[in-house]
């Protein structure tokens, strides 16, 4: 047996009568060459997915959908409304993310057979004449919007804000990889409205800690708006979850996602103990074996670990946490 994944089953072993798995699969343990069906944004987020067969996670019906999930879905001694609202406020901040399949160079790729992740919001700056808000230049020398629909009119928007979404490195080949992503912004339920934006370059990759940046241009004000409003939600009641659970000897954790890339859904579960392989000693990172519930397309995704340190998380990979400091 794998040595690293020997020790996560030790480390996990006093949890492991409580839940029935958990997801600390090693790569041997996914189908890349299979191609997974998929569930139409028509189609009603929750539904028809959950009788879909998955490698991954056998079981979907343990995936709740972001619009049924109540409080009473948390722990019992969970049940706090402002982590409820903090669970709330970072599935506004999760974003679909779909890489095209048909990039030169992607196709020859293994790990770029999984088309569909998720990522967060992480940064959003905005351009007025080529200027951000701190009077900087555009690194790019640009006056005026590049998105698609500015990119061929006459008269381009002044106006303009670069969204930055940080998801795992392996959604993306490298900076020739541009323009074959998409990022869907509020995919709540099929029936929510939803911002996809075409127009998605990457910006930088890590492949050391896993980590790729996207940037998406617009100049919808309505979107720019909405995540300020988001970012200002997520500031207020992330500090004060931490300061209620910073210390908790309670494990929880939570997964917010788009499985078989359906609308968002919720998973909750706990973590278990932190490990090291040897690449983590070398960067100085952490590793954590996690529960709850995953899928293929929740690769990429920020799993949120309750009152550890500073309310620290992390995204999903094929098996397991990646947590940075």
């Amino acid at each position: 047996m794998n040595p690293d994944i020997e020790h996560r089953e030790s480390t996990i072993e006093d949890f492991h009568r409580k839940f029935e798995k958990l997801f600390t699969y090693d790569d041997s343990d996914v189908t890349f060459d299979r191609v997974l069906p998929r569930v139409s944004e028509d189609d009603e987020g929750g539904q028809c997915f959950q009788n879909v067969a998955c490698q991954r996670s056998p079981n979907h019906s343990k995936f709740i959908p972001f619009e049924m999930f109540r409080i009473a879905h948390l722990p019992e001694n969970h049940r706090d409304y402002d982590l409820y609202e903090l669970l709330k406020v970072v599935a506004d901040l999760t974003v679909k993310v779909k890489a095209k399949a048909d990039g030169t160079y992607r196709s020859r790729m293994r790990y770029t057979r999984m088309h569909t992740g998720c990522g967060r919001l992480w940064n959003m700056i905005k351009y007025t004449d080529g200027v951000n808000q701190l009077g900087q230049p555009h690194r790019g020398s640009l006056k005026t919007c590049r998105c698609f629909r500015c990119r061929y009119s006459d008269k381009p928007s002044h106006i303009w804000w670069e969204i930055y979404v940080e998801t795992a490195a392996n959604l993306a080949l490298d900076d020739r990889d541009r323009n074959l992503s998409t990022c869907t912004f509020f995919y709540n339920s099929s029936d929510s409205p939803k911002f996809v934006v075409d127009d998605v370059t990457v910006h930088s990759v890590q492949r050391d800690i896993n980590t790729c940046m996207l940037k998406c241009m617009t100049c919808k004000p309505r979107l720019a708006e909405k995540i300020e409003q988001l970012w200002r939600r997520f500031d207020d009641v992330w500090h004060r979850v931490h300061k209620k659970y910073a210390g908790s000897a309670e494990k929880l954790a939570f997964l917010v996602s788009h499985p078989l890339g359906s609308s968002k859904h919720v998973s909750v579960g706990v973590w278990g103990g932190t490990y090291q392989s040897e690449n983590d000693i070398i960067d100085e990172s952490q590793s954590f074996t996690y529960s709850p519930c995953t899928c293929s397309d929740s690769y990429g995704a920020y799993i949120y670990i309750v009152g550890y340190e500073w309310g620290i998380g992390g995204w999903h990979q094929l098996n397991k946490l990646e947590l940075k400091y």
